[in-house]
């Protein structure tokens, strides 16, 4: 990735569209200026504020709120509605985000945080499976499932717990489980 005072030249250009309020910059989460700080290029003539600890705050508590956005959209909008925004091709960059590319793109180590998110979608997947098949599934589709919950169980387990600080994805995986009924 082409590095230039902090600035990373290949996001600054895949993003580039969305710095200014014309077509794709207007609306979202971020404004045009918070998404120029996040990328570390001025957007309006403004100071940068990428590593100043009040503008990361921001962004975190914004990013918080949003969630809870995005999941009341999901509780209250029709059906429509919501296969027109969320589609695999929207979701995919989003997933292999946040799961591949701080792996397999940037040289960390897995940890288990992304570990427990990624139990998260399987579970999630797969119940959503299962319930969609519902009777037709026959007695080795449920056993390949419930081999699936618990391979996916074991995978994270073999990484070192979580800090409990604060919600984790297994908790959120908790509440999770019981607003589905397993």
């Amino acid at each position: 990735m082409a590095e230039n005072n902090g600035i990373n030249e290949k996001l600054v250009k895949k993003y580039q569209p969305y710095l200014t309020r014309e077509d794709k910059g207007k609306g979202g989460i971020f404004t045009t200026v918070m998404r120029g700080n996040l990328l570390g290029v001025p957007v309006k003539g403004r100071k940068i504020r990428d590593k100043d600890y009040d503008f990361r705050y921001d962004v975190r508590n914004q990013l918080k709120n949003a969630l809870v956005d995005l999941e009341l959209f999901l509780e209250t909008a029709n059906e429509k509605d919501v296969n027109e925004v969320f589609t695999a091709q929207a979701l995919e960059p989003i997933v292999r985000t946040l799961l591949l590319i701080p792996t397999f793109g940037m040289e960390k180590k897995p940890d288990r945080k992304r570990a427990d998110i990624a139990k998260l979608f399987i579970h999630a997947g797969l119940r959503y499976l299962e319930f969609m098949q519902g009777e037709r599934a026959g007695e080795l589709y449920k056993r390949g499932i419930e081999d699936a919950y618990r391979l996916s169980i074991y995978l994270t387990e073999l990484f070192e717990p979580s800090d409990k600080q604060y919600n984790t994805p297994v908790e959120l995986l908790g509440r999770f489980k019981f607003r589905l009924g397993y």
